[in-house]
């Protein structure tokens, strides 16, 4: 097949909503909470990554503004959230200034300059203006623009804050003020990570708990006949790449496990294999092509573990400390097996053995008299 075809197949693979049990019932479970929160509350939306938290946010968010009589100007304000500073470091003030510029703020925002030299001086400007102004400024615009929710997503990453986890509560807990005070819903989205962050915040737990949108695990049979139904998808958009009769079910235990059950993994991977046959000059998938772009095993057994450790933080949050407790066994079990067999390779290191001398003893530098032979 054409390099040309097989990309535009990639290009079409990227932007397919592939529907699945565990994104439906995602989107169902959001559309509900959107509809019974109110003013000041939140909806903490967790999960691994890659998994479809934000694609199944917004799905959600288009059927709940739907089902309203009447339409805000911008009912949904979204915040793509990064640790955009120095060193990898979160600042509150360019998420401040970030914000400004999503909801077109006259004079904080970016919107309408097309001078170059105008936008300079603005961004002096702002750079001058205290934090709290621009805070205050971003309120007054989500009530002029009537705004019914605010979504934070990656909202994980205010774990960088200069501080540690001590300030990110204490960002989060701010949010939770903002979104009062400006007649707003808070959605915050993010990785496992933002179950220990909110679980320092009793504001938050006292306003809602998180909806995990989970990974398909191979310990349910539902879980992978869904998986195989996300598979069956994937193949019929692939069918030009494959050869007659074959389909992706034919490597479901292969792709299952190469994805750690995450249908966002999958979707990387096949684009991936697809990218390398385009460059390759190879007109079919087969399992030698995905071979080629599959995750090392270094990599799989790092995305594994904070993912197993996100479930197990989640059970604990929710109360479940009995299963989370022997989720964390059955982990460190693992753990502690790969860290034996690693020692098993290694060679015996011999210790020398030599006399026990009393406490605080040091060893003489010089042999005694008489001890020389």
């Amino acid at each position: 097949m054409n390099p040309l075809e097989i990309l535009k197949i990639a290009e079409k693979l990227k932007f397919a909503c592939v529907r699945h049990t565990t994104f439906d019932q995602a989107v169902k479970d959001i559309s509900s909470q959107l509809l019974i929160l109110d003013v000041g509350e939140v909806l903490a939306i967790v999960g691994p990554s890659r998994v479809g938290k934000s694609r199944a946010a917004r799905q959600a968010f288009a059927q709940a503004i739907a089902s309203r009589d009447g339409h805000s100007k911008q009912s949904v304000v979204w915040i793509d959230n990064e640790n955009s500073q120095a060193n990898g470091e979160y600042s509150t003030k360019a998420f401040m200034q970030y914000a400004c510029e999503v909801i077109k703020q006259p004079i904080y925002g970016r919107s309408g300059i097309e001078n170059q030299s105008l936008a300079l001086r603005r961004d002096a400007l702002i750079a001058r203006t205290p934090e709290g102004r621009l805070r205050n400024a971003f309120e007054v615009g989500l009530k002029e623009i009537d705004a019914k929710y605010l979504v934070v997503d990656e909202a994980h990453h205010v774990g960088y804050a200069k501080g540690g986890a001590k300030v990110a509560s204490a960002i989060f807990d701010s949010w939770k003020c903002l979104a009062h005070k400006s007649g707003v819903v808070l959605i915050v989205i993010g990785s496992y990570g933002l179950v220990d962050i909110i679980g320092r915040v009793p504001h938050f737990i006292g306003r809602q708990r998180p909806l995990e949108v989970p990974r398909y695990k191979d310990i349910s049979i539902d879980d992978l006949v869904s998986f195989r139904g996300a598979l069956q998808a994937f193949s019929d958009m692939l069918r030009p790449v494959l050869k007659a009769g074959a389909s992706l079910l034919d490597w479901d235990r292969y792709l299952f496990e190469g994805s750690l059950g995450c249908v966002g993994h999958l979707s990387l991977w096949l684009r991936s294999a697809l990218g390398w046959m385009a460059s390759h000059d190879c007109s079919y998938m087969t399992k030698a092509v995905l071979q080629e772009k599959a995750f090392t095993k270094a990599h799989r057994d790092s995305l594994q573990k904070e993912i197993s450790d996100g479930e197990v933080a989640l059970k604990r949050f929710h109360g479940d400390e009995k299963r989370g407790e022997e989720s964390e066994k059955e982990n460190a079990g693992q753990r502690d097996a790969v860290s034996r067999s690693n020692q098993d390779d290694k060679p015996e290191k011999r210790t020398k053995v030599g006399p026990k001398r009393k406490p605080y003893q040091r060893i003489p530098r010089r042999n005694v008299r008489g001890g020389r032979s």
